[in-house]
């Protein structure tokens, strides 16, 4: 089956789940429409789907947890796909001001 919507009113998100040897696999579309932001959305994801995988391996992953790789993943992102680094850089910093969490 699929599912579609849109992401904070820009981009299009598609998640796809289909049958794979004896469980599914579960395709995240996430089609951007600021490039320069697809790293900080990435990253996001990364940590969102590492949360669900340790909920399917029965652990809990609680989001400061979660969050302490995220800025390894962005990086290694904002590198790969060569996008300015500062744009989730200071995303991160606003958001542990707003919501502090533990490293």
């Amino acid at each position: 089956g699929r599912l579609g919507g849109s992401w904070q009113g820009e981009g299009t998100l598609r998640f796809e789940v289909r049958p794979e040897g004896e469980g599914c696999a579960i395709v995240l579309s996430h089609a951007y429409t600021d490039r320069d932001q697809a790293a900080l959305a990435a990253a996001g994801w990364d940590r969102c789907f590492a949360r669900l995988d340790a909920l399917f391996a029965e652990h809990t992953m609680s989001e400061a947890d979660s969050l302490t790789a995220w800025p390894d993943v962005h990086e290694r992102l904002a590198k790969t796909w060569n996008i300015d680094p500062e744009i989730g850089r200071n995303a991160h910093a606003q958001h542990a001001r707003e919501r502090p969490y533990h490293v």
